[in-house]
């Protein structure tokens, strides 16, 4: 029938909401709620494919979405252009914002603690390898190795791979100059701070400074006109100290013995105490001389005369100005009347020698 008053055939409700699911648009809705409610039931925001993000500080505007994005938060195709809200969790260290407060892994340090350290991947793993783990700006380390096992080579990478030998370092405090590695950095007597007033200053010595020779603690960097104490053997030095080349390095001798013009005991004094012997008289650079000229030796004694020999001169017979008298001659420095040198015996008795007592003939 045609007009208005054709009759209007009623469809029941039922029949009509099934009609309407089977129109196109209305199977996309359909279709985006079920989407919706599958990505509501997994919970907060790092389980989200597509890093739903929570609204901005307002509360009002919400922010774009990202898109899928991989394990470091880098965006990995178009996002769905959609504005949604965030699905709060509680906050885990994984490099996500579970809790979604806009900050990314928050109360866990990762650049100290090794659990979290590297991103939140830990040092756990170096157990296995015999070390226990440090965390190190956010890269794992090695704090110590497990007895009786050593770290050798210095890598992390393979842990502490040694057993043998007692290679195991225990801090025992600062480093101090000992030959050990105190601090257990992997570096022997490193950073050390030099010991001040350590060395003699004056004459000769005056400019030196120490240095560490491992075991044998600091020595005395001295020059060579400082005379130090001769020596054959190291237990000639004391426990401590090292012979070498036939003397004690670093130990400055007591009482000079050189006649070099410098002052080689680093007393403040140069060329102190009798140290040309035999009557010669030290001249400083020029060495020891007698009277000006080249300085006695042997038997032979510097006296006013040039270099007499005190065994057999009856001019100076055992000293300097002790002359024998008529007939007597100068036996061994001393002198004795009628007896011919190398002849014992004979002749009248002596005079009192050079020593206070009777020559005997």
């Amino acid at each position: 029938m045609e007009g208005d008053d054709a009759p209007v055939h009623s469809v029941p409700n039922d029949r009509r909401a099934e009609s309407m699911m089977m129109t196109p648009c209305w199977r996309a809705v359909v279709f985006s709620a079920i989407v919706l409610s599958a990505l509501g039931a997994t919970s907060g925001c790092e389980v989200d494919p597509y890093r739903i993000e929570t609204l901005d500080g307002s509360g009002t505007k919400p922010h774009a979405d990202r898109g899928p994005v991989d394990s470091t938060g880098t965006p990995e195709g178009m996002s769905d252009l959609g504005d949604d809200s965030c699905a709060a969790e509680i906050e885990v260290c994984n490099n996500a914002d579970d809790n979604c407060d806009g900050q990314v892994d928050e109360g866990f340090d990762k650049l100290n603690d090794p659990t979290y350290c590297e991103s939140c991947k830990g040092c756990a793993w170096l157990a296995a390898l015999n070390a226990v783990p440090r965390c190190d700006n956010g890269k794992c380390a090695i704090a110590y190795c497990d007895p009786p096992y050593c770290d050798y080579n210095g890598k992390v990478a393979d842990g502490c791979e040694s057993p043998f030998g007692p290679c195991n370092c225990i801090v025992t405090g600062p480093e101090i100059c000992d030959g050990i590695d105190n601090d257990c950095n992997w570096i022997v007597d490193d950073g050390l701070v030099i010991p001040p007033n350590f060395c003699k200053q004056l004459g000769a010595c005056a400019g030196a400074t120490p240095k560490c020779m491992g075991g044998w603690g600091w020595v005395c960097q001295y020059g060579p006109e400082v005379e130090l104490w001769p020596c054959t053997k190291n237990t000639d030095c004391g426990t401590a100290w090292l012979c070498n080349s036939g003397v004690c390095s670093g130990i400055v001798i007591v009482t000079e013995q050189k006649c070099d013009g410098y002052d080689g005991d680093c007393d403040g004094v140069a060329d102190d105490g009798n140290l040309c012997g035999s009557g010669n008289t030290c001249t400083g650079k020029t060495g020891c001389q007698c009277n000006g000229g080249p300085p006695c030796t042997g038997s032979d004694h510097c006296c006013g005369g040039g270099c007499i020999n005190l065994s057999v001169s009856t001019s100076a017979c055992g000293a300097c100005g002790v002359s024998c008298g008529a007939n007597e001659t100068c036996d061994n420095g001393c002198c004795r009347c009628g007896i011919t040198l190398g002849t014992p015996g004979g002749g009248p008795a002596c005079k009192t020698s050079c020593d206070g007592t009777a020559c005997t003939p």
